[in-house]
């Protein structure tokens, strides 16, 4: 994880009041997304453009947490992010980081539900030839 990202995840999440004042700064909080967006780009040709995405994500999990912008998928999403338990699960990890990055678009951006994480799970799942539910 590059300094900026270790910073952040070491020092703002316990302190609530730096963090209220983070999510208060409009920059700021774009300021975090613009990140995300661009790691996740670059992350499908590197990976440690993955890991990088992994430890930003799961700050940016905790800042929505804060403002009251996770899902009832939320918990599912933050799931995703555990480590692959075979080291050779590149595929699994390049879905995961994906699918999160897909749900903090959605969530941070103002989605009530995050139509576009589901659209993609359903997508993956055809593909794969699983049987889909109207969960």
């Amino acid at each position: 994880m590059s300094p900026v990202p270790r910073w952040l995840r070491n020092c703002v999440p316990p302190q609530p009041a730096a963090m209220q004042e983070m999510l208060r700064d409009e920059t700021l909080r774009n300021s975090l997304f613009k990140p995300c967006t661009q790691l996740c780009r670059a992350s499908s040709t590197s990976a440690g453009l993955s890991r990088q995405l992994s430890g930003l994500s799961s700050i940016v999990l905790q800042l929505m947490e804060e403002q009251g912008l996770s899902s009832t998928f939320h918990e599912l999403v933050k799931s995703l992010r555990l480590p692959p338990t075979v080291e050779e699960d590149a595929d699994r990890t390049a879905v995961s980081v994906f699918l999160t990055s897909i749900y903090i678009g959605n969530m941070w951006l103002g989605a009530q539900e995050p139509d576009t994480l589901l659209t993609n799970v359903r997508l993956i799942l055809t593909s794969a030839d699983y049987e889909l539910q109207d969960d």
